[in-house]
């Protein structure tokens, strides 16, 4: 019951995380028309990767995997690391509003955003299935780790969407 609570809180933090953070790669992937080649070279060249979301998730499974702490402290731990997260992606500034340039929620821009959103969310249960199925003891600090891989694979999911985007232009 503790680790179905606790591997449904970092699911529902991970979730609301990508659902922020998405939007700010979604802005930058517009400005460049969409371009799956000119998006990629600006998320390699400016070295577009999670720092604070994935040091939150590697300090929870951290702490899981080397204290071993009882039930009761391994449910607060992913509670707490699941409201950082929260916390971490309410602040994002919403592109939508500011920034710049502000990205404009086109049919396009919308279908990549919602297809992306759901492709992520089934490789994130599929992976929870994967580790559920394999771990003997149902380690948390796994689950964790999904989710620093998740965090770190945004920018993908918004280009297979856009790949399967059936809106030629914005």
């Amino acid at each position: 019951m503790l680790t179905a609570l606790s591997v449904s809180a970092i699911a529902a933090a991970a979730t609301i995380f990508y659902s922020r953070r998405s939007l700010c790669y979604l802005r930058h992937f517009q400005d460049n028309d969409y371009s799956q080649r000119l998006f990629a070279n600006w998320v390699i060249e400016n070295g577009i990767y999670d720092r604070k979301g994935s040091l939150i998730a590697t300090l929870a499974a951290l702490f899981l995997e080397v204290t071993k702490p009882g039930r009761v402290i391994t449910l607060i731990v992913c509670f707490i690391g699941a409201a950082v997260l929260i916390w971490l992606g309410s602040r994002e500034v919403d592109p939508r509003i500011a920034g710049y340039p502000i990205l404009q929620p086109t049919p396009k821009a919308r279908w990549i955003y919602h297809f992306g959103l759901n492709l992520y969310m089934i490789f994130f249960l599929v992976c929870v299935g994967i580790v559920y199925r394999i771990s003997a003891d149902n380690d948390l600090a796994a689950y964790w780790l999904i989710v620093i891989i998740a965090i770190q694979s945004s920018p993908i999911w918004l280009m297979i969407a856009n790949v399967f985007s059936y809106h030629r232009r914005a």
